[in-house]
């Protein structure tokens, strides 16, 4: 039988997800995270429940933070479970048995009285290795029967002996006293249904209504899954945990009991962080179900609470401290609960209603009381401002539809599985994201932008070469065929800086000009060069020519010593030509120096 494996706790998921069904039967999520980090995180996704190739339309769904369920027209349940870190795997173990007889040995034809041939570990119940099942369809098998093999348990063929069944001590040896022994066969499943719908085993019973909850009273990823079949009996899904997101089976709880005879119940809710069941009669009466807690999931007893403006419900939600329910008139109230059902005695004081609003239906309350719904006209609203010191909230804002397709009507919401305060933004605005690229690309306001983008980039363009005919008509063409003697790629770096610039010198008969790539251009009057010294700077292996002037020094910087040492000398030529030809003999006192030893 199904053996648990250990119980791991998973790192969270988010802020869960909005779950939402489209009047057409088709599940959409929608993430309930106020970051959001890429466009299509605000989509609501749509996730089409299939089985054997075919659409399945959903009549109802249900949220939790590590799961969603949801039911088809035919009573068939069906979970999403929320991709994870860690792996769900179970280990299957089974037992073959066998007897000694006299003249014939060991065989699997054990006597009546004994276990059968395959069995689990005690022997209560028998399978057969060949017709052994999968829980349901989201499993998968990893290898074939093996053999558990344990040298200290077992003989080298993994047989384990004792006299009799009953009673049983197993010993590793076949002795004289050996009648009966058992093998062990070990066979993992693994859970490989993430992110997709998997139909959950079926019960005896056709399922109408399903309720999810106790997410705050119970370890991560497990929850309480409640049922109302056709027949009015409210069931539990048993064994649902970390590592059996799908549970074993549906266990029947007991209803509610008026006069000797089982109420007739339309409807069921869950309280999200409790798991307190309520249930609502056919005639709008409501009943809770006491007591429920992670030791007794059934609870203990039904208490009824009384109806708000003793009228009939339709539609109800149970939260962490309020009860939201709609009346058969329309009217919307909220009540507050004194004191919570978790003990196990009937609730004494009744629940204090007040009326908020008309027009909402098919409502959902999360563990922290913020309430979803959808109107009669299938539009999917939130309610607004719901806090401890205000619990009614203030208003109710409309969802903002996206998706692919075009508007649609929606059936019903839950956001059971999420956990928020302030209400995500791309729940309620339009200008948070936009829907697809696909629906603003041919947008007005988008061309207006690509079009001022132009512009922008056509201004910055003329600017640019706006600079470089500036420099141009520094350096016109007379001056660059007949005035410039020399002009050469170099770097310059400045008195006091560690770092060189690069970019382009030109060398006239009265100035020294060097325009950096950058765009930045420094001009040096001839006449204030008191100095040009040869040299190199061993940490940036550049060749450099020191030039001082009058009232601060630069250095010019060359990758080799060649083009150094020939504008060095150009330099020099230029400088005494320029002192030359203004009658100077200031040119006799500059230092001309070749390059200093390294």
């Amino acid at each position: 039988m199904p053996a648990p494996a250990l119980h791991f706790q998973t790192l969270p998921m988010g802020n869960g997800y909005l779950w939402l069904l489209s009047g057409d039967g088709v599940p959409y999520r929608v993430t309930a995270d106020n970051k959001i980090e890429h466009i299509s995180d605000a989509q609501w996704k749509p996730e089409p429940v299939s089985a054997a190739g075919k659409d399945v339309k959903i009549y109802q769904i249900v949220g939790a933070p590590h799961a969603a369920f949801a039911l088809d027209y035919s009573g068939a349940v069906y979970q999403f479970v929320l991709s994870s870190h860690l792996t769900i795997r179970q280990k299957v173990e089974i037992y073959s048995n066998q007897r000694w007889y006299p003249m014939i040995g060991w065989s699997s034809r054990t006597l009546p009285t004994d276990r059968a041939s395959f069995s689990n570990e005690d022997g209560s119940c028998s399978v057969e290795m060949t017709g052994f099942h999968l829980k349901s369809d989201g499993w998968r098998w990893e290898e074939p029967w093996i053999v558990d093999m344990d040298v200290r348990k077992h003989d080298k063929e993994g047989w384990e002996y004792a006299t009799n069944f009953a009673g049983a001590v197993w010993k590793p040896e076949n002795g004289v006293s050996s009648f009966v022994r058992r093998r062990r066969w070990k066979r993992h499943m693994r859970y490989t249904s993430l992110e997709k719908w998997a139909e959950l085993s079926r019960s005896s019973e056709v399922i109408v209504e399903l309720a999810v909850g106790g997410f705050n009273v119970l370890p991560e990823q497990e929850c309480f899954l409640f049922a109302l079949s056709k027949e009015g009996a409210l069931l539990r899904r048993v064994g649902i945990n970390a590592n059996n997101p799908d549970g074993d089976y549906w266990h029947e709880i007991d209803g509610v009991i008026e006069e000797d005879e089982r109420a007739e119940l339309s409807k069921i809710c869950c309280s999200p962080s409790s798991g307190t069941l309520l249930v609502l009669t056919w005639d709008g009466r409501m009943f809770i179900r006491c007591g429920i807690t992670r030791e007794m999931p059934d609870g203990m007893l039904w208490s009824c609470l009384s109806p708000p403006g003793s009228r009939p419900v339709a539609f109800v939600s149970l939260g962490s401290n309020s009860v939201w329910t709609t009346s058969v008139d329309g009217k919307l109230w909220m009540g507050r609960m004194n004191c919570w059902p978790t003990n196990h005695e009937p609730i004494h004081s009744a629940v204090h209603f007040s009326e908020v609003a008309a027009g909402v239906y098919g409502m959902c309350l999360n563990e922290k009381d913020q309430l979803v719904g959808v109107s009669d006209t299938g539009v999917v609203y939130v309610r607004e401002g719901i806090s401890s010191a205000e619990p009614a909230g203030r208003a109710f804002l409309k969802v903002v539809e996206r998706t692919s397709s075009e508007p649609q009507t929606w059936a019903m919401v839950s956001n059971a599985g999420t956990e928020y305060t302030n209400l995500p933004k791309h729940w309620v605005s339009d200008h948070v994201v936009i829907a697809s690229t696909s629906h603003y690309r041919d947008t007005k306001w988008r061309k207006q932008i690509l079009e001022d983008l132009c512009a922008v980039n056509d201004s910055c363009w003329e600017a640019f070469k706006s600079m470089n005919n500036d420099l141009g008509e520094l350096i016109d063409d007379d001056v660059k065929s007949e005035s410039w003697n020399h002009k050469v790629r170099a770097k310059l770096r400045l008195a006091g800086e560690r770092r060189f610039i690069t970019g382009t010198i030109y060398l006239g008969v009265e100035q020294l000009i060097f325009q950096a790539n950058t765009g930045v251009t420094i001009v040096k009057p001839l006449s204030e060069v008191t100095s040009a010294v040869r040299e190199f700077d061993a940490g940036t292996s550049t060749f450099t020519i020191r030039t001082s002037f009058c009232d601060k020094s630069l250095e010019l910087g060359f990758s080799e010593e060649s083009d150094r040492d020939e504008w060095h000398e150009s330099l020099e030529q230029v400088n005494g030509f320029y002192h030359k030809l203004n009658n100077s003999d200031v040119q006799q006192r500059f230092v001309w120096r070749g390059a200093l030893p390294v």
